[in-house]
């Protein structure tokens, strides 16, 4: 949640995410030789980069142990989502090797939302 809190909000959007979001410590204690971690981020990429770093660090050192790792990004509506994402797996493939993610023209591709039909 601390992505979230990251920034004084300039919607209401955002303020109500916030607000019904727990403002509670992180903790990086495990109990398996696995990690969940659900991310919650400020819809603002560039504002989550100091906790992605943490985080980065974090994964990095649970992956090179052996560790499984499942780690989801999410904001208050998910546009900026993909873009999270693949900024987190650059930060964590700068410190272990990782295996490359799909191609995904940024510049001429929005992310959009899927659809059933």
């Amino acid at each position: 949640v601390r992505g979230l809190r990251a920034a004084e909000p300039d919607d209401e959007a955002t303020r109500t995410a916030q607000a019904r979001k727990p403002d509670v410590p992180v903790r990086f204690t495990r109990t398996t030789g696995f990690a969940f971690v659900r991310y919650i981020s400020y819809p603002a990429v560039e504002e989550n980069g100091l906790w992605l770093d943490e985080w980065a660090g974090r994964v990095s050192a649970w992956l090179a142990a052996g560790d499984e790792v499942f780690f989801f990004l999410h904001n208050r509506d998910d546009y900026y989502s993909p873009f999270l994402a693949r900024d987190f797996h650059a930060r964590v493939a700068q410190r272990v090797s990782l295996p490359p993610l799909p191609g995904w023209d940024e510049a001429s591709q929005a992310p959009r939302q899927g659809s059933w039909f």
